[in-house]
């Protein structure tokens, strides 16, 4: 194995691929999260390649083999390989869309089998999460923002990145709606609102987003950013990290059952399927196929479950 040092000068080279890459995802309007994870595990790869000493324009389907063997050496699961893999094939289809590579893409149908599907498991009950939402406690216009935003976690199980892009026209407080814009992973979709946040989302635009307004020139069109913060220096945009952190300090004080945004939406979900079909709720979550839907089912673990009391009571 080379030292590390052999090849620390060609790491600026490889920083410069992997940005060029990312600019070609943004143009073909990747999200933000998407496209900093693709850059992420195509600058993985080619770090890898130059300790091979292999040049980008010779990877094969065998050097593929060699590199996953590298992964699995490095402890990564298969699902996490598979997922670098599926940034190679964007990053391949990059090279010869940008006539940099001349071959055919060597990640074509290159994939892993014996992925293991996510189990969504430290789900929330719908009143638990509701009891959450009602006991929090409201006592100025940042508190009331927060529990707007914790409110579109809990009923409408949207995600950070969903909430981040809203802009205030995405409200349709005469339809009790609300629009999520949809990307390269979600589908958009139009969600009812609740009664109580028709009145706290009213009072918050009207309100306490106009009073925060009035102290800033520049225009402003997203709901919950009334102000420029600091830059995500991931996404490259205005950043809500201190709102939510504030959030979930806050909610976790008196709930240290809620460890993240994610496991509301899993439980939110979950519940979904239990009052609504498949279709329904893969609209609802915004889910472009029916199988991320389908991985919320509980139907198996509850009658698993209903067995292993059966047959091995705990009283």
């Amino acid at each position: 194995m080379k030292k590390k040092t052999e090849y620390l000068p060609e790491t600026g080279n490889i920083q410069k691929a992997a940005e060029n890459f990312k600019s070609w995802l943004k143009e073909k309007n990747f999200a933000e999260s998407t496209t900093y994870g693709k850059g992420k595990y195509v600058t993985y790869f080619l770090n890898y390649l130059l300790n091979e000493n292999t040049n980008i324009n010779q990877v094969a389907y065998t050097d593929l083999l060699d590199f996953v063997n590298h992964c699995r050496k490095a402890n990564l699961n298969t699902a996490h390989i598979n997922r670098i893999i599926l940034s190679l094939r964007d990053y391949f289809n990059y090279l010869i869309k940008t006539n940099q590579l001349t071959s055919g893409n060597p990640a074509d149908g290159f994939k892993l089998k014996g992925e293991i599907q996510k189990v969504i498991s430290d789900t929330i009950s719908k009143e638990e999460l509701e009891r959450i939402y009602h006991e929090y406690q409201v006592n100025g216009d940042n508190t009331l923002r927060r529990k707007i935003i914790l409110g579109l976690l809990i009923y409408q199980a949207l995600t950070l990145e969903d909430i981040n892009k809203l802009e205030t026209e995405h409200v349709k407080l005469r339809e009790g709606k609300i629009r999520i814009t949809g990307n390269k992973q979600k589908n958009g979709r139009a969600l009812k609102l609740e009664p109580h946040q028709i009145l706290d989302l009213q009072e918050y635009i009207l309100q306490v987003r106009t009073k925060l307004l009035s102290k800033h020139q520049e225009e402003i069109t997203r709901l919950f950013l009334t102000k420029r913060r600091p830059y995500d220096e991931h996404a490259g945009k205005p950043s809500m990290h201190k709102t939510l952190a504030a959030l979930f300090k806050q909610v976790q004080k008196n709930n240290p059952a809620i460890k993240h945004a994610r496991q509301i939406r899993a439980s939110v979900i979950t519940d979904w399927l239990k009052h609504y079909n498949l279709r329904e709720v893969q609209y609802m979550a915004g889910h472009k196929k029916v199988t991320s839907t389908e991985q919320y089912k509980t139907e198996n673990l509850e009658e698993l479950s209903k067995a292993l009391e059966k047959f091995h009571p705990l009283n």
